[in-house]
């Protein structure tokens, strides 16, 4: 029963578990290699922080999401904590998209940033209206 729902959430949560597992996966190897930030792309982002905050932060906001989004199949409904995990996402995302624009040279890595941005307002958006929906009493299975 437990694999039918996680199966079913994540078919309709899919976008949400992308964004988690990039956000994890971007701090994981960051984490791994600070040496990446020495290069001079990053040299805004130093400006703001250091490469093990960057790592960390951007790793538990993408760990956070995963661990919700697990409860949220599983257990219960965490809209809110979606709508957290989502805002710290687009925090990060936030970071590095204007630490891409104010290097001296264009990057497409701002574009990726900017879409990431947008695609976790749209998380965002979706735990909110599920949360509503669940006050409501018209949430379906609740998941």
């Amino acid at each position: 029963m437990l694999i039918v729902r996680l199966q079913k959430h994540f078919r309709e949560r899919q976008m949400e578990w992308a964004l988690a597992a990039m956000a994890t996966g971007w701090g994981a190897i960051l984490m791994s290699s600070p040496s990446t930030f020495a290069r001079p792309f990053y040299a805004p982002l130093r400006r703001m922080f250091s490469a093990e905050v960057w790592g960390w932060a951007i790793f538990a906001a993408g760990l956070l999401g995963l661990v919700t989004l697990f409860i949220n199949g599983a257990w219960r409904r965490t809209p809110f904590l979606r709508q957290v995990s989502s805002g710290a996402r687009m925090t990060a995302w936030a970071g590095l998209l204007f630490g891409c624009l104010s290097v001296e040279w264009q990057t497409p890595a701002a574009v990726i940033y900017a879409g990431l941005l947008f695609m976790d307002g749209m998380a965002m958006s979706n735990a909110t209206a599920d949360g509503q929906r669940a006050k409501s009493g018209t949430a379906g299975d609740g998941h």
